[in-house]
């Protein structure tokens, strides 16, 4: 490691223990027929915890349709959402559909509020034309329609990934509808198309928000475009985001920015001035999160630089922050191979399994098998006994090379 980096560890890590924080983390398919009621728990807090532990899909629909007709239950906003997102993951979109169809029938469709849960549920599930019907509905419902119910309508669309439809809606339908957009309409938009590729027009909307002076942009804004711009490597012009970030009076940056920043950083091979940034958040009361760790650790992997890398890693770690997986994905490669150093790849194994992380196989295999080449044995049978047995969950296919163990 090069003196200048030594020394910025060393200031960095002197600024982290004077007040150190411990860090954190469609339409619907035919021919099913309704599902039919089955008996429920009595008691309202019964009936919530056998939703939550129901097994059967079809059971939990039926138990869902009849807690239901609890007002106190219709209030619940996390029940909806959870089961929503498991019939999500069952690819169930007939019974999503069934079950917030039945909302319907409730005297709350009046609400707005509740109108916008039912756009956003079926936004989350992807069936924008479900969202449209219940926006287009309102009015005869006697809802009013104000910007919330316009801005779960358009991140229904780009959750379902219309963003064509998304930035129809966002020109056509407040002059339609006499709705004033805000920040939040237009965060929207840019995410989605920074999304679709147009990320031009997206950074085309800070302007437009200015210079019509409807609202101000917000650090979400900023946010959007820099992981847009770093993301796609186009590095000069999220540097001209960032620079007008900086100079920005009304707008800070948060760690989500420099987490964008060193992305782009990395991308470029100037890990180095990622680590000037980092003492820049220290000094504004901005605590690296693991994103931002991995962004700076993988800009030192780019540049391979293995000693680089285990520093700040080490660095991380003393502060209490939980890796992302995505860093054992860029460190454990190159440590054992490149960087040829299975018995750092061996503390990345511990840690793995000591803040019970999922990661791929693989990479727990990269591991013993370089601890193995390189005469560690012990080492290599620990980790794929860790492998079979560490308590939440089984790397049934470890094992060691038929070759190279001694």
């Amino acid at each position: 490691m090069s003196t200048t980096t030594r020394s910025t560890v060393s200031r960095l890590h002197g600024l982290f223990t004077k007040n150190p924080v411990a860090a954190p983390a469609a339409t619907a398919a035919g021919g099913t027929s309704p599902v039919t009621t089955p008996a429920v728990a009595t008691t309202k807090s019964g009936r919530v915890k056998e939703l939550y532990k129901a097994r059967s899909l079809e059971r939990l629909v039926a138990m869902f349709k009849e807690s239901s007709k609890e007002r106190r239950f219709r209030a619940r906003w996390g029940i909806y959402e959870e089961t929503v997102r498991r019939l999500m993951r069952a690819n169930r979109h007939d019974w999503i559909e069934e079950i917030l169809e039945e909302q319907k029938k409730y005297p709350d469709v009046s609400r707005e509020g509740f109108n916008v849960r039912l756009i956003r549920l079926y936004g989350d599930a992807g069936m924008f034309e479900h969202a449209r019907k219940v926006f287009d509905e309102m009015p005869g419902r006697s809802s009013k329609i104000t910007v919330l119910s316009f801005n779960a309508l358009l991140a229904a669309a780009v959750h379902s990934k219309k963003y064509d439809v998304a930035k129809e809606l966002f020109e056509e339908l407040p002059a339609k509808m006499e709705i004033k957009p805000d920040v939040f309409s237009y965060n929207i938009v840019v995410k989605g198309l920074c999304e679709a590729g147009s990320l031009d027009a997206a950074a085309s909307l800070i302007d437009e928000m200015e210079e019509k002076q409807i609202c101000q942009p917000n650090v979400v804004t900023f946010n959007t475009l820099l992981d847009g711009f770093y993301s796609n490597s186009r590095f000069d012009e999220g540097d001209a985001i960032w620079a007008r970030l900086m100079k920005h009076q009304n707008v800070s940056p948060d760690v989500k920015s420099y987490s964008a920043k060193f992305m782009g950083l990395a991308k470029q091979k100037r890990a180095q001035e990622a680590v000037e940034l980092v003492v820049e958040m220290k000094e504004k009361g901005l605590e690296p999160d693991a994103i931002c760790w991995h962004n700076l650790i993988k800009g030192f992997v780019n540049e391979a630089n293995v000693e680089a890398a285990k520093q700040w890693y080490g660095e991380m770690r003393s502060r209490e922050c939980k890796p992302h997986r995505m860093t054992f994905a860029a460190l454990i490669p190159f440590v054992c191979g490149e960087g040829d150093d299975a018995g750092f790849g061996f503390k990345l194994a511990m840690d793995i399994f000591g803040t019970k992380q999922l990661v791929d196989q693989g990479l727990l295999q990269r591991v013993v098998d370089a601890l193995a080449k390189a005469g560690k044995v012990k080492e290599a049978e620990e980790v794929v006994a860790l492998g079979m047995n560490n308590g939440y969950y089984q790397y049934s296919k470890l094992c060691l090379p038929s070759t190279g163990v001694a």
